[in-house]
């Protein structure tokens, strides 16, 4: 396990490099052109500050510790997640991908039904307090994705097909 971590560290410290050298000679032919700054990636509006590459060190033997707000674990979490992205998808497939889903309302009530068959069928996995089965996951994803695209395909689209700007 040692020289496995020791080979992986070697390549993320020789990549580490690469990406530095690519860095310094980016800064190097920019340094010349009067909207750009030594330190500075110019991204459309956004200026972002890197600093000097002598003050970059590596943090390959440091531990991180994630605390993470533990509601996140909560079934009721999941749920609200999975209703959230079944809402933004319809939202996307209506007014970005401009696709017409056929009888979105026949599609609707066969969602409900394998929601309510998967339900019936697995009731110990519903009363659990904490995750979600990734099935069950899918399926009120779907249900919310019908319900919404019933609601979005009245209103006129909002974006020219896969256009980036918003009419």
């Amino acid at each position: 396990m040692r020289s496995v971590l020791s080979v992986v560290r070697n390549r993320l410290r020789e990549r580490a490099n690469q990406d530095l050298t690519t860095y310094r000679e980016l800064q190097a032919k920019l340094a010349g052109v009067p909207r750009y700054r030594p330190g500075f990636v110019t991204a459309g509006n956004w200026q972002l500050h890197y600093p000097d590459a002598a003050s970059l060190l590596s943090a390959f033997d440091v531990v991180v510790e994630h605390h993470f707000d533990e509601s996140r674990l909560l079934r009721e979490y999941w749920l609200e997640s999975a209703e959230k992205m079944g809402r933004s998808d319809a939202y996307w497939t209506h007014h970005w991908e401009h696709d017409d889903i056929e009888k979105p309302e026949l599609q609707l009530a066969g969602a409900e039904q394998r929601l309510s068959e998967w339900r019936r069928e697995h009731v110990d996995e519903c009363r659990v307090s904490e995750g979600m089965c990734e099935d069950e996951l899918a399926l009120v994803r779907d249900v919310s994705f019908y319900q919404q695209y019933l609601i979005e395909r009245t209103r006129p689209r909002n974006y020219d097909q896969f256009g980036l700007v918003k009419r």
